[in-house]
């Protein structure tokens, strides 16, 4: 099992995709992240050794080396009664390298009632930017533009400045009422698909 919150681990989890994009938010931007640690499981045997600590964890995705296909199914969080090593597994079947990162955050694990998502994109020395969703949406609509309510840029010089005070300083967008509304109706309509029959009374 590796962690990144052992320094001895980062490196090695760098080797992987989707941990990389969150490896990347850990190290640059660790007030903000949503994510207050990651964990990736490399095999069965790994889980079951484990299983007592990572069965507190809700969120699971598969992931694969750089350069390895992807899982086909990867983006799902897998049935409410589909355990980690049953997500592991199945990944498994598909490419043998595959292994399962975890995710500790620090908001309810349910969506809808997280707190929202994002999606940061770094140019290393130049800028950084960040695309949001809010409450009962998640990383899944900002990474593939299937929904976008607010919007950052910061040029790499202001970074050592940033908080959570002077961060919307730095917006760059924030959605209209009538494009929030159609964004919320799509979103429902992909819940219902993966077994959500409802969404936050609060956004309907």
């Amino acid at each position: 099992m590796l962690q990144a919150s052992n320094p001895e681990d980062f490196e090695k989890m760098e080797k992987y995709g989707r941990a990389r994009e969150i490896l990347a938010l850990l190290k640059y931007f660790p007030e903000i992240s949503p994510v207050k640690n990651l964990t990736i499981v490399e095999s069965v045997e790994d889980y079951e050794k484990n299983a007592e600590y990572l069965n507190k964890i809700s969120w699971k995705r598969p992931d694969t080396p750089l350069g390895d296909a992807t899982i086909i199914g990867s983006k799902q969080k897998g049935t409410a009664d589909e355990s980690p090593a049953d997500v592991l597994k199945r990944a498994k079947s598909q490419n043998p390298n595959a292994v399962l990162t975890m995710y500790n955050t620090a908001h309810c694990a349910n969506r809808l009632q997280a707190d929202g998502g994002l999606s940061i994109n770094i140019a290393l020395g130049q800028q950084v930017f960040i695309d949001c969703v809010g409450k009962g949406f998640d990383g899944r609509e900002t990474s593939y533009g299937f929904a976008r309510h607010e919007s950052y840029v910061f040029d790499w010089k202001d970074l050592p400045g940033l908080n959570l005070e002077n961060i919307k300083d730095y917006r760059k967008y924030l959605v209209d009422d009538a494009t929030y509304q159609q964004s919320v109706k799509e979103r429902k309509v992909f819940l219902e698909s993966v077994g959500y029959d409802h969404f936050m009374s609060k956004n309907s």
